[in-house]
């Protein structure tokens, strides 16, 4: 009998003794169902979100532009804030090194039904109602790359439906960001379309299971660490071609036994929705490593606290969409949830006794006037 014969018939006997429970299989190796893979994303998604307080700060320490070496078309490293206090959600952007005194720095911030949104380069900000949450799912590119996402919760905190969010992504162009295989959401809604590969593949010398929606979304889970993805490929759409390849390294373990990344490596390609010339499609259209310098969870030290309690500073114009009014922050420290709309309640009210009192000056000088008028003429 050839070698090879014989162990095929020593991995059939082995087989069959496994099947028959005599040997028993290590339940490493087999395979987890798509509900369990789903399970395992909750699972660490409510281990985080549920956390009273989160900060999570990173960096683009690469970022490039692959379709131009030129260096006004380059891209320029960001610093990003992730934060999370009790029922308030918040994110701030800002570049590395100021270009002409341009700091690109952005804020949003969602609570009680209302965002706040600020630009640095325009000095004006915007409260409106959240409806279906504007800019707040922008710049959580540390939790998207994990497939962790406070989407969900942020809608929900704010007393909207996220299943409803998700119906207008094709309608609202703000949403687009959800337009992404947003998890656990896209494999939830196709339980049918994803499959689990039964044999597993290594990613940085560590065993994954391959969870696939063939060309449209293939992700690798680590096979010991239950809803920790070392890699991923999102496509733009079902049948096009690749987006995105997310790769998740340097893995550390923070308090209660969660476990994040602290290196991400983002590559996206050209697809046709960015509209460039055809013969770009599929080419690397930019590059990214993402750093993770700070998390923290419960307790928040001051470069933390200091972005949960942001403030505005004089001089700063706002618009209030929902009273449909503008005013100029005053007031240094102020709060742009409470202060400024309280601030301009007072203003409003003087501004409404000073017109009854003109008004009522002006009725009692034309009674005034009559009365002399009458009597010089009598």
């Amino acid at each position: 009998m050839s070698f090879r014969m014989r162990d095929r018939c020593i991995f059939c006997v082995i087989a069959m003794l496994m099947l028959s429970g005599i040997v028993p299989c290590k339940a490493a190796d087999v395979p987890p169902s798509i509900s369990v893979i789903v399970d395992n994303i909750e699972n660490l998604e409510n281990k985080i979100f549920s956390r009273n307080r989160i900060y999570v700060n990173y960096a683009s320490i690469i970022a490039e532009n692959k379709l131009s070496s030129k260096p006004d078309e380059k891209f320029n490293s960001v610093i990003y804030s992730n934060i999370k206090d009790n029922n308030k959600w918040g994110v701030h952007a800002i570049l590395a090194k100021p270009i002409d005194n341009n700091t690109g720095e952005t804020v949003y911030f969602a609570k009680n039904g209302k965002i706040f949104e600020w630009i640095n380069h325009s000095n004006h900000a915007v409260i409106a109602p959240f409806e279906f949450g504007r800019n707040m799912y922008s710049n959580w590119t540390f939790f998207l790359n994990i497939g962790i996402t406070p989407f969900r919760r942020i809608a929900e905190t704010n007393g909207v439906s996220f299943d409803k969010v998700l119906e207008a992504v094709d309608k609202e162009s703000y949403l687009e960001e959800l337009d992404n295989f947003i998890l656990p959401d896209s494999i939830k809604n196709n339980m049918q379309k994803y499959t689990v590969n039964p044999i597993q593949d290594e990613i940085d010398g560590h065993k994954c299971w391959v969870v696939e929606w063939k060309n449209a979304d293939k992700i690798w889970f680590d096979s010991k660490l239950p809803g920790i993805i070392r890699k991923r490929i999102i496509h733009w759409k079902k049948g096009q071609g690749v987006k995105s390849i997310i790769k998740n390294s340097n893995f550390k373990e923070f308090n209660d036994g969660i476990i994040l990344p602290e290196l991400q490596e983002v590559t996206h390609y050209v697809g046709e929705e960015m509209e460039l010339d055809k013969s770009l499609l599929g080419k690397e259209h930019s590059h990214f490593v993402y750093q993770v310098n700070l998390v923290q969870f419960d307790a928040f030290d001051q470069e933390a606290q200091q972005l949960s309690n942001y403030s505005l500073s004089p001089g700063t114009s706002i618009f209030d969409v929902s009273n449909n009014y503008e005013y100029t922050i005053t007031k240094p420290n102020s709060d742009p949830f409470t202060r400024p709309a309280e601030q301009e309640i007072k203003i409003n009210r003087y501004a409404i006794y000073r017109a009854i009192l003109i008004i009522a000056g002006s009725i009692l000088a034309l009674i005034g006037l009559w009365l002399i008028l009458r009597k010089e003429k009598s």
